[in-house]
């Protein structure tokens, strides 16, 4: 079962989108940290990121931008951004 941590640049995203899309974001996070990935649910290493950035589907057109991190417990995911469908682009070649 994966770890996550919400950041707070991603609470602030989150609240400005529209409800029905924070709802679909919302309920993809539960999935996300209740049962393994599965294809369904797009959860895509970004290319060109060591693994570090990962994509997950929120709806058909918006994506959550997790960051793989790590902490005295071990691996976790950090939900970091939110947005349309090409906003992984803003990721790849990101190797920090």
């Amino acid at each position: 079962m994966p770890r996550l941590r919400i950041d707070p640049a991603f609470e602030r995203r989150l609240d400005r989108l529209d409800p029905a899309i924070r709802k679909r974001t919302e309920q993809a996070l539960v999935r996300f940290v209740a049962s393994p990935p599965r294809g369904g649910a797009n959860f895509e290493r970004i290319t060109g990121t060591n693994g570090r950035y990962w994509s997950l589907r929120a709806t058909l057109n918006f994506r959550i931008i997790l960051r793989l991190e790590r902490d005295a417990a071990g691996e976790l995911f950090a939900a970091i951004d939110v947005g349309p469908h090409d906003i992984y682009r803003r990721y790849s070649g990101r190797v920090s």
